[in-house]
């Protein structure tokens, strides 16, 4: 697991990302991969995932999903072109 996120943390106690966004990647239960991109904790958002929130996400049927990289990256566009 790779992390670099720079975090703070809200009066509610959640923690989000100063700017930027976080690129994450999971390794879903079928042993298929699914890659994201979240301006908040990755940690919060793979929960999510767990969760199963939205019965139409592709990791809703390949639950548990686990962290396996993410990075962090001052400008969403850097993220989204890497």
């Amino acid at each position: 697991l790779r992390s670099d996120a720079q975090h703070r943390v809200s009066k509610d106690g959640r923690r989000t990302n100063v700017s930027g966004a976080t690129i994450y990647i999971v390794a879903c239960a079928d042993g298929s991969y699914y890659t994201g991109i979240t301006r908040r904790d990755p940690d919060e958002r793979v929960s999510e995932h767990n969760q199963g929130l939205d019965p139409n996400a592709y990791t809703y049927s390949r639950r548990p999903v686990r962290l396996v990289f993410s990075s962090f990256f001052d400008r969403i566009d850097e993220a989204i072109a890497t």
